[in-house]
């Protein structure tokens, strides 16, 4: 690639990256479209170029141009998969090869003054110290950085002037840093200096070992949009108090870590805020109507695995319209929350293993027609019917409550119904029949209740149906050991006393025309899929692909005729290849003689 013009033109961007990336679908193709070979030195006449992509080409291991500091204006540079190689000198994006590109130190980017944008994941730095803080800290308009997995270890200096208040996005994770980002060991306590960093974005500090405080190092991230910490290799200690001035924070996420203390009611001024997530830590206190009267744009909120106390008056009406909520194993000795009633938008809600008590109200039933997971298994709530047909319901798993009753008519309704789950209850009555009428069904569960009757024989057209159980209960009667019930084992049926026929080892007892009883095993013909009605059809089946040709060559003469004609000549074809094939392999013997 080369630019011999005196006057060069006014280029402002390049994209050179291979449409055709190598792989089998576009082998033929692939040459057309690669660059190979080198990057003249005259590409440096192009001083108004601000992006240059030169992704998944093939340069054959040369490495890259030490001209690439020119670009005084250069904001984006894309080399990746590009079959650069070598000692890297200036600059380079992600490695997907890891580590097989590697720098002695990164003082090549500083003349890149203009640079965005700088993601370097995957190359080797190991070399570079901690010296790669401070020539970093030249790029004043960097908004992005990317050092994911570059071996950098040791301690992240400080600059004696911080010049990164430009940034929004870092990245620094899967490195060996032991100072005080995501899954890097790190221990000991965020050093406060990241509150300078005034329009960070996003921060995420996973699969560490932090403690201290959260709020000292976000008071000065005001544009910070997203704060995600999934430490769970030890987690994050620290006891969780207001959280600074996080007024643009849209993501919440420190679930998994070992939080203690109660809320922050400096929550209800993250008016920005779509996603709270503090699940499975150690909090505790009292959740008041005060930490989500500004929060009118939350849309997923889960607080599961924690100790909280719902204290909200039964009017309380929230301003948000949740979409998920998850509120399992959180609100020991509370009552139901009634709010739930105005969140029409709700899909995911998930309340198992709630101690609380009291009735869940009928209007819980008509809330949301969007509502498409339902868990509350292990609760104390007491249900009382369903009221409504939640027609887009996908999942309900009712497990391990206090449920009693027959099963409701209500969920036969469900026609998108996938999982149905009502173990561990007191249910009585019979399966209703209609529940053939759950067609999309792939788990149905109503094992350990008080259920009697029949087991319905409509249930073996649930052609879906992958998981069934029914042990521990009440049925009596013949299995209907037929269509999909044919795919279950014993252990799907047992549990049932008075339950008997395939695919239990327990015989029916019938009685024959002479009044005397009988113990038929289960090859019997009213205890098996295969019956008389079976044998029967294959007889006639038999009989009409046989003597209908005939009847029809019979009746019309014409249609005879052709068809001796056609077997006449068919079989002197055959007979003349014979001969003709006998014939060769005599003459062939004679010829080798």
């Amino acid at each position: 690639m080369d630019l011999h013009n005196p006057h060069p033109p006014n280029v402002g961007k390049m994209d050179l990256q291979n449409p055709l990336p190598s792989d089998s679908s576009a082998n033929d193709r692939y040459g057309f479209w690669n660059l190979s070979g080198e990057l003249r030195p005259s590409l440096t006449a192009l001083k108004s170029l601000r992006y240059l992509d030169l992704s998944f080409n093939t340069f054959s291991g040369i490495p890259i141009p030490s001209f690439s500091d020119s670009w005084q204006n250069l904001q984006y540079l894309n080399l990746s998969n590009a079959g650069f190689g070598g000692v890297l000198q200036y600059l380079d994006v992600t490695d997907y090869d890891l580590h097989v590109l590697s720098a002695e130190n990164l003082d090549w980017v500083t003349g890149l003054v203009s640079l965005k944008y700088l993601a370097m994941s995957g190359a080797n730095l190991s070399v570079t110290r901690s010296n790669w803080v401070g020539q970093l800290n030249k790029l004043p308009h960097l908004t992005e950085l990317h050092l994911c997995s570059c071996l950098l270890s040791g301690s992240i200096s400080s600059p004696i002037s911080v010049n990164f208040t430009s940034l929004a996005v870092v990245d620094l994770s899967f490195n060996r840093f032991n100072s005080s980002l995501f899954w890097n060991d790190i221990q000991g306590r965020i050093p406060s200096s990241i509150g300078k960093l005034s329009n960070l974005k996003y921060l995420s500090l996973r699969f560490n070992n932090l403690t201290g405080k959260i709020p000292e190092f976000l008071e000065g991230t005001v544009n910070c949009t997203s704060v995600n910490s999934f430490p769970q290799l030890g987690g994050l200690s620290a006891e969780f108090k207001p959280v600074g001035n996080l007024k643009k924070l849209v993501v919440l996420r420190l679930s998994e870590n070992e939080l203690n203390g109660t809320l922050p009611d400096s929550l209800q001024h993250f008016s920005e805020l779509y996603l709270l997530d503090v699940s499975n830590n150690h909090l505790t206190g009292i959740i008041s109507e005060a930490h989500f009267s500004e929060l009118s744009k939350l849309k997923t909120l889960d607080l599961s695995g924690n100790s909280f106390i719902f204290n909200v008056t039964s009017f309380w009406v929230p301003p948000f319209q949740l979409e998920s909520l998850y509120i399992s194993s959180c609100f020991p000795n509370s009552s139901f929350p009634v709010w739930l009633k105005s969140q029409s938008d709700i899909i995911y809600l998930h309340f198992s293993n709630a101690s609380g008590s009291g009735i869940v109200p009928d209007c819980f039933w008509t809330m949301s027609a969007n509502l498409k997971d339902l868990n509350a298994s292990s609760t104390n709530y007491k249900f009382q019917t369903f009221t409504k047909t939640l027609s887009i319901l996908t999942g309900v798993d009712l497990s391990g409550n206090n449920l009693d009753g027959k099963i409701p008519e209500e969920l036969m309704k469900l026609a998108g119904l996938v999982v149905l789950n009502l173990p561990g209850n007191h249910f009585t009555g019979q399966i209703p029949e209609s529940v053939s009428k759950l067609k999309q069904l792939l788990s149905l569960d109503l094992s350990s209740n008080k259920l009697s009757g029949p087991i319905p024989p409509s249930i073996s057209s649930l052609s879906f149906l992958g998981y069934l159980n029914l042990s521990n209960n009440n049925l009596p009667g013949e299995i209907p050991y037929k269509g999909q019930i044919t795919t279950f084992d014993p252990p799907s049926f047992t549990g049932n006393p008075a339950l008997c026929g395939a695919p239990l080892d327990v015989n029916c007892t019938v009685t024959n025309s002479d009044n005397k009883t009988r113990r038929p095993n289960k090859n019997d013909s009213n205890n098996g899929f295969i019956d008389k009605w079976f044998y029967l059809s294959i007889g006639m089946g038999l009989a009409a692909g046989i003597l209908v040709p005939f009847l029809v060559l019979a009746i019309r003469g014409s249609w005879s005729h052709a068809y001796f004609l056609l077997v006449d000549k068919t079989v002197e074809k055959v007979l003349y290849l014979a001969i003709k094939a006998a014939t060769h392999c005599r003459n062939h013997r004679h010829f080798r003689v």
